[in-house]
């Protein structure tokens, strides 16, 4: 298999657990929405949990993992596209599977397949890696906070990390 290398076994090891981490801290969100609304339809617990969900994603993804964890992997354009094609799909698609059938694995491994996927694609270094990687690029969010913002090269046609990241230029 190509895609197992060196560099890639650690990505994938992070996907790992990054996704069974995620898979269960998002059915961690339903089943405190089940309890919360024990006397609510099914649809109006759903729709509590993906509300739960989506600010929690929302202010961690901007305001920590982006900013203090993960390396640069954004640029303006691709934090805009990314919400709309990939997370809002996922967690739509994964918690009306779930909503339907409460099978929890299941959930769990598509959340693990798809953050595995993230890892591989947003190259995730190493700790031990000695590639160049930018820190993200921040701005002023809420309340002055520091929110993710995307990297802006100074030369877009001709940025290395563009290329290597696969970012719009």
């Amino acid at each position: 298999m190509t895609f197992l290398t060196s560099a890639t076994r650690p990505q994938i090891a992070f996907g790992l657990l990054w996704g069974a981490a995620s898979g269960l801290l998002f059915l961690s969100f339903y089943h405190l929405a089940q309890a919360v609304s024990s006397t609510w339809a099914p649809w109006q617990v759903w729709l509590l949990a993906y509300a739960s969900i989506a600010i929690w994603q929302w202010l961690w993804q901007d305001y920590c993992w982006d900013v203090y964890i993960s390396p640069e992997h954004d640029s303006p354009l691709s934090i805009k596209i990314k919400v709309v094609a990939t997370h809002i799909p996922n967690i739509t698609a994964c918690l009306i599977f779930f909503a339907l059938y409460e099978n929890h694995a299941i959930f769990v491994a598509l959340q693990t397949w798809a953050l595995v996927g993230a890892s591989l694609a947003m190259r995730m270094p190493a700790p031990w890696s000695r590639e160049v990687t930018p820190p993200a690029t921040r701005s002023v969010g809420l309340f002055g906070l520091k929110r993710a913002s995307g990297y802006v090269p100074v030369d877009p046609a001709n940025d290395p990390y563009l290329r290597a990241a696969h970012l719009p230029r």
